[in-house]
Order: structure tokens, then sequence, then C-alpha cells
């Protein structure tokens, strides 16, 4: 096998050889001469050229029958090493069906499938008995919840028997404030019936002394009602917190419900799925149980198939050496093959390309050089044939020459009229290619114009079906403006109304207010005097209490009339604001149309000036 490996070498031409071989062919362009060189060179070159041709051929030849005897050797060694190879896949065929007896393998197998199921109906026991430690521990985890919602209501019952007791304590406490109220009116009647017995100095003190106690017993109040405010904002802040707590407890009891669910499903199906683990290991326990007795029954045979298979094992060693070394040379000849017939192929392919050049070089020369012979037996045909005529020409020079001198005394005089003659035809014959050039000109002006005139009346006959939907769009949103414009007039002639008479009206209250106000004045005036007289102290106080409730009153009311009119004074500025608007976009409306119709206009006259050049 190792003396099929050498392969003799390569006798391909290399690509310097085959690169100098081409150099010496010559390159189309250097045809490309001087008429004269191309007539007298071209035999001797092609003649070289052609004999260059015919060794380049025969190398060429020569190196494709020595690559045909290589490939051939290449070819009986790989038929050579297949038959080598069909021996050995028939030896280890052999081998296979020899391994055939080892059927305890099989048992083996089947024991480990036996185990390995054993071991998956475990781990599936171990998964059941994890889903129900998950189960239990749910179920913990439920009653905790439980007992969580259980506590959640009972904190927010007893927080809502607080707030019943502080709402108690609350109304408790504004008995209290009544019960003070009632006091302090008691306290002012007993003040104000005193008050008319004592003197003015001794009332004053008086005044003073149980003003200073209503100042006390009013503080207190105050205070207490600030502490009953305080306690009343606690309470809704303390309610609304449990509120909170409520709903984020039940949230919480939503979740864990739907957990509990969710759980309660996943052991249904893990229960089920137990169930079917239990169904397999009974199936799995009495597959075990049979396999036992067959393994039993072929521990005998085993050890004798040990012995077998220790002998087999070093026979099938050593024919995988043998293998592996055949495979090894195999590939390494395969590899070289591969390599040699690319390196072949490529040097074959080169060489035919060049080969291919140099033949269409070759032919395009052999085919120069036929047409330059011809050329050449042309021009020499035609020479002879210029010869002669040069010959027949001198003679009839000659001939005509003494014609000539006497003819050309005659053509001079003639020459002399026709020169004159000449002189005043030409120049008509150039007031009349003027002429021609004139209208010819301003005939190309007319129909440039004839065509811009065309154009431009397209045009503009285009522009007037548009500018007319235009003024018609135009007129009707002019006319949708000017209808928007009359309501938003009467609109506002309506608003200006209601406003007049709202103002009218404000001014009428206005006015009764500052009557009022000055009667109440006047009242108060009155009342300050009537502190001075003892008698109907009473009826002065009632009147005072009367007063300064109708003060109030009227004070409030002149707050909301005073409100009233900034209102209206806004309204009465967004109504100004939205007529100058409108005013605007009316006129701009106005001018838009005017131009319209001016833009109309001008595009008609224009149109028609168009129409009347046309004509003309």
């Amino acid at each position: 096998m190792t003396k099929k490996k050498k392969v003799a070498p390569s006798t391909a031409v290399q690509p310097s050889d085959a690169a100098e071989s081409v150099d010496t062919v010559p390159q189309p362009a250097m045809a490309k001469k001087n008429l004269s060189s191309d007539v007298h060179s071209p035999i001797p070159d092609s003649e070289e050229k052609t004999k260059n041709l015919q060794a380049l051929n025969s190398m060429l030849v020569r190196q494709t029958v020595e690559l045909r005897q290589q490939v051939d050797s290449l070819k009986t060694s790989k038929d050579s090493l297949q038959s080598d190879l069909d021996r050995f896949a028939s030896m280890v065929r052999d081998l296979k069906s020899s391994s055939s007896l080892f059927q305890d393998q099989t048992i083996e197998f089947e024991v480990q499938d036996s185990v390995s199921r054993i071991c998956v109906a475990n781990a599936l026991q171990e998964m059941v008995s994890a889903a129900e430690k998950v189960k239990e521990e749910l179920a913990q985890k439920l009653l905790s919840s439980e007992d969580q919602k259980r506590g959640l209501e009972e904190e927010m019952a007893r927080r809502c028997r607080d707030l019943e007791g502080q709402m108690e304590m609350i109304t408790a406490g504004r008995r209290e404030v009544e019960v003070q109220l009632e006091a302090l009116r008691k306290q002012r009647e007993r003040f104000l019936r005193e008050f008319g017995k004592a003197t003015l100095d001794e009332n004053d003190l008086d005044m003073d002394d149980y003003g200073g106690k209503d100042s006390d017993d009013f503080d207190s109040v105050l205070a207490y009602f600030e502490q009953f405010a305080l306690k009343m904002k606690m309470l809704k802040s303390e309610k609304q917190c449990v509120e909170l707590q409520k709903a984020d407890s039940e949230s919480e009891l939503s979740k864990l419900r739907g957990e509990v669910d969710r759980l309660q499903s996943e052991v249904s199906s893990g229960t089920e799925a137990l169930e079917c683990v239990i169904r397999e290991k009974d199936n799995l326990d009495k597959v075990l149980e049979e396999f036992k007795k067959k393994l039993a029954k072929r521990n005998a045979e085993k050890e004798e198939l040990e012995r077998i298979t220790a002998e087999k094992d070093g026979k099938i060693d050593e024919l995988n050496a043998t293998i592996k070394q055949f495979k090894a040379n195999i590939s390494s000849l395969q590899r070289e093959l591969a390599e040699r017939e690319t390196l072949h192929r490529e040097e074959l392919s080169r060489v035919l390309s060049e080969g291919d050049s140099l033949k269409e070089n070759l032919a395009s020369l052999q085919h120069r050089e036929e047409s330059l012979r011809l050329e050449f037996s042309k021009l020499e045909e035609e020479s002879s044939k210029d010869k002669e005529a040069l010959a027949q020409l001198t003679a009839e020079l000659v001939r005509n020459f003494d014609a000539m001198r006497e003819a050309k005394v005659l053509a001079g005089n003639k020459l002399e009229d026709s020169l004159k003659e000449l002189d005043t035809l030409s120049r008509v014959m150039r007031e009349i290619v003027e002429e021609k050039e004139a209208v010819e000109k301003a005939r190309a002006e007319i129909q440039v114009e004839m065509v811009e005139l065309r154009g431009k009346c397209i045009e503009q006959e285009e522009t007037n079906t548009r500018l007319h939907g235009e003024v018609v769009r135009l007129q009707d949103e002019n006319a949708l403006t000017l209808d928007e414009k009359d309501n938003l007039q009467k609109k506002l002639v309506a608003q200006t109304e209601t406003a007049r008479r709202d103002l009218q009206n404000l001014q009428t209250r206005a006015e009764e207010g500052e009557l009022i106000l000055n009667r109440a004045l006047s009242m108060l005036r009155e009342t300050v005097e009537m502190m001075g007289r003892p008698e109907g102290e009473e009826a002065a106080v009632e009147n005072v209490e009367a007063e300064e409730d109708v003060l109030g009153s009227f004070t409030m009311e002149l707050e909301a009339i005073k409100k009233i009119f900034k209102a209206k004074d806004m309204e009465v500025e967004n109504l100004s604001k939205d007529l100058t608007s409108l005013q605007v976009a009316s006129y701009a409306q106005k001018k838009l149309c005017l131009w319209s119709w001016v833009s109309s206009a001008a595009v008609i006259i224009a149109a028609s000036i168009a129409y009347i050049t046309r004509g003309r």
C-alpha cells in the first residue's frame, strides 16, 4: 500500500514558462503600424508566430498526455484502495454478525430501564409528598389569614365602638355647650336688668365687671369649641385610616382566597398524578419480578459469554487498529488525489485558456495577413491603372493646353462680363436672402408667440375655472360669515340689553343697600344714644340685635352685588373683544372678496387680449 502512494511527478508547465511563451506571441496592438511597413513585413512575422504556436501546442499536448497518465495511475490506486475497503467492510460485517450473540446486553438495558422506572416512581412519590406538604402549608396560611381577618373585624368593631362612644361624648359636650350658652343668655338678661337700676358711672363699672365675666365665659366656650373641632378632625382621620385598613384587608383576603383556590386546584391535580404514579408503580413491580426471574436464568449464560467476548474483543481491537490505519491511508491518499486533481485541473484550464487565447490571436493575425495581402494586390492594380490613366491624362493635357491658350483670351473677355453680371446678381441675391431671413425670423417669432399664447390661454382657462370655483366657495363662506355675524350681533345686542338691565337692577339694589346702610348707621347711633338712658333698655337691645342681623345680611348682599358687578364687567369685556374680532373678520372677508373679483376680471381681460392676438 505504501508503494502505491508514489505517484509520477508532474511535468506540467509552470506559470513562468507559460508566461514566457505567451510573451513571445505579439499582441494585436503591434499590428497598428503604417501601411507601408504592414505591406512588406507580414509574411516572416506570421511564420514565426505559427512556429511558436506549433511548439506551444506540442508542449501542451505532451503535458495533457502526462496528466492523463497521472490521472489513470491515481484511478488504479483508488480502485485498489476501494477493493481493500470492501474487503475490510465485509470483515466488519462478519464481526457485527458474531456480536449479535451477545443478547445479554439487551437484558441489561431492560434491567436498567426497570431500575430507572423505579427511580422515577420514587421521585414522583417525593414530589407528591412535597405537594402534600405545600398543601398543608397553604392550609395553615389560610387558617392564619382567616385569623387575621377575624382580628381585623374585631379591631374594626372595637374602633366603631370607640367612635360611637366619642360621638356620644361629643353630643354630651354639645349639650353642655348649649347649657352654658343658656346660662350666658340668662346672665346677659340679668346684666341688662341690673344695668337699668344703677347710675351711669356705676353702670359703666358693672358693665366692665360683667363684661369681664362674660368675656371669660366666652373664651372658655371658644376654647371648648376649638377642642371639639380638633377632636372631630382626629375622629375623621381615624375613620379614614380604619376604612383604608379595611380596604387593604379585604384586598389581601381576596388575594389569599385566589391563592387558596389555585393551590386547591394544584393539590387536586397532584392527587390525580399521584394515583397515576401509584398505578404505574404497581405495573413496574410486576415487570421487575419477571425481570428478576429472567436475570436468574441468564446469569450462567452471561459468564460463558463474557469469556467469549474477551476473546472476541482482542480480535476486534486488532481489526479496529488495522481499519484505522487503512482509513488514515485512504484519507491521506484521497486528500493527495484531490489536491493533485485540483492542481492538474487548474493547470489544464490555465493552459487551455492560454491555448484558446493564442489560437484566437493566431486566427486574428492570419485574417489580418490575408486582408493586408488583398489590400496590397488591390493597391498594385490601382497603381498600374493610375499609371495608364496618368499617361492618357498627360496626352490630353498637352492637347487641352493649346486649346486652353486659345480659349483663355475669349474666356477673359467673357469673364469680365460674367463678373459684372455676377456682382449684380450677388447683390440682388443678398437682398433677397436678407429679406427671406427677416421673414423667416418674424415667422418663427410669431409661431413661438402663438405657442406661448396658446399655452397661456389654456392655463388661463384652467385658472378661470379654478378661480370661479374659488369665487363661488368664497361667496358661500361670505354668506355664512355674514349670517354668523348677524347672529352674533343679535346675541351681542341681547346680551348687552340683559347686561344693561342687570346693571340697572344692581344700581337700584346698590342704592337701596346704601339707604339701608344709612338707616342702619342711624339706628346704631340711636342705640348708642339709648345706652345712656335707663328706661326701655330691653327693647333697645332687641332693636340693636335685629339691626345687627339686618346689617349683616345687607353686607352679604353688598359683597354678592360686588361679585356680580365684577362678573358682568368680565362678560362685557369678552363681548367687546368678540365684537372687534368679528369686525376684523368681516373686513378681511370683504377685502378677500374684492381681490378675488379684481383677479378674476384681470384674468378675463388677459384671456381676451390673448384671443385677440391669436386672431391677428
